[in-house]
């Protein structure tokens, strides 16, 4: 099978960015759609590798949260929880946009097309890159960690923030007093708690950059899979008549923080029909039990993933006999899109954890529109040094190739009959 020859050659080395492995990767799927005979654009893109700006900026917003939690002692909370929702809307909404400008080291989006005179235009996309491993002890505390991650979220910084504006408007009138007497055990609670949820977290990206040298992840199935999915269905579609343009997108930097499809979707925002444009995005495709369709993400908002898309994707699996379950949120290249309120759908593979009651609550809490029982289980391979060739099963990876075949196919013929 052609993939998963495509896979074994790209999970040779890693491919981290930077380095001279993302290049050599670079030029090999650059030499196989042009075999293909497709005409391929190797558009630059620019990230953020520098060690010291990645460790600065989490441990100023890891201060800055704790600074804030300890103002909430002598500070109206309910102002207090302004701020922490300033800092989130920041974060989210600002510090993306700001990070595009600073973004110095270079790489490369890889773009192979067909049929570009056609007016409708499928995206198919994925990432190249790969990451740094995530150590042994963080693989084995996100483990523990996804057991009560719907506690943990439901009391921070979602419970943080229901306390502090509860309390601040119980005393709306006295803007320098915070938590008092037994409110002071509530902010202790706090206080130890983001300690312990989240300094994990901060020493997990210390990781992930340079500043401990960890080892590389050889990124077998996160993202050689989708790549060489991508590439197998290119072949295979060459010759079809479609009725579409189609654009095969293998972006860089999403390791990095999503940064190659945030710069090609910012430079080619104006150019995209919001109504003529599908995307469909490929993460891991290549070795779990049962696929996982994105149907959306964010709780505040919800961007929800384009329905007919969705429809497609599960008439394909369905036709291909092949299990699968919805999910809710996870980062991804899919997220770029969705941002921009673009019709995109995503596709995984991953093994199925069944939901705790927790779960449960927090996805009842937040409104989640899933109705799924289980989400997926990655952590045993994602980001370490088990993502290697021999782990990929070869027929997972052949029927990944089907229904995105079949996708490509059936969205054709439905744009042949009217409006997808």
């Amino acid at each position: 099978m052609q993939a998963f020859e495509h896979l074994k050659e790209l999970a040779k080395e890693h491919r981290y960015g930077g380095t001279a492995e993302e290049r050599r990767a670079q030029e090999k799927i650059t030499r196989w759609f042009r075999e293909l005979g497709y005409e391929v654009q190797r558009e630059p893109t620019e990230y953020i590798s520098s060690t010291a700006y990645l460790v600065s900026k989490w441990l100023l917003i890891f201060a800055i949260f704790i600074l804030l939690l300890a103002s909430s002692l002598w500070i109206n909370t309910f102002l207090v929880a302004m701020a922490f929702l300033g800092l989130f809307a920041f974060l989210y909404k600002i510090m993306p946009k700001m990070e595009l400008k600073i973004a110095r080291t270079k790489s490369e989006n890889i773009i192979a097309t067909l049929n570009p005179e056609k007016e409708h235009r499928l995206i198919l996309c994925g990432h190249y890159d790969s990451a740094r491993v995530v150590p042994k002890w963080f693989t084995r505390y996100q483990e523990l960690r996804g057991a009560i991650t719907p506690f943990l979220t439901l009391i921070s910084p979602m419970g943080l923030l229901v306390v502090l504006i509860f309390h601040g408007l119980y005393y709306p009138f006295d803007l320098f007093s915070g938590f008092q007497g037994t409110w002071v055990y509530v902010w202790w609670f706090f206080f130890v708690f983001t300690l312990v949820n989240y300094v994990p977290l901060l020493i997990m990206v210390f990781y992930m950059t340079d500043l401990f040298g960890s080892n590389y992840s050889l990124g077998a199935d996160d993202n050689a899979s989708g790549i060489a999915t991508m590439l197998e269905v290119s072949r295979r579609i060459k010759e079809s008549r479609l009725n579409m343009r189609v654009d095969i997108c293998c972006f860089a930097a999403e390791e990095s923080g999503l940064f190659g499809s945030r710069g090609w979707v910012e430079k080619h925002r104006d150019e995209i029909d919001l109504e003529r444009t599908y995307i469909l995005n490929m993460d891991m495709v290549g070795r779990g039990e049962v696929y996982f369709l994105t149907n959306g993400i964010g709780l505040i908002p919800k961007k929800r993933c384009d329905p007919a898309l969705l429809e497609i994707l599960k008439e394909s699996l369905e036709s291909n006999q092949l299990p699968y379950e919805e999910m809710w949120g996870g980062a991804t290249d899919v997220q770029e899109f969705l941002n921009r309120k673009m019709r995109a759908v995503s596709l995984m593979r991953a093994n199925s954890k069944k939901m705790n009651p927790g779960h449960k609550i927090m996805n009842f809490i937040s409104r989640v529109p899933v109705k799924s029982n289980v989400y997926p289980d990655i952590a045993r391979w994602h980001h370490t040094e088990d993502d290697t060739t021999d782990k990929i099963h070869p027929d997972r990876l052949e029927s990944s190739v089907d229904t995105v075949e079949t996708f490509v196919h059936t969205l054709s013929s439905r744009i042949g009959q009217g409006p997808v």
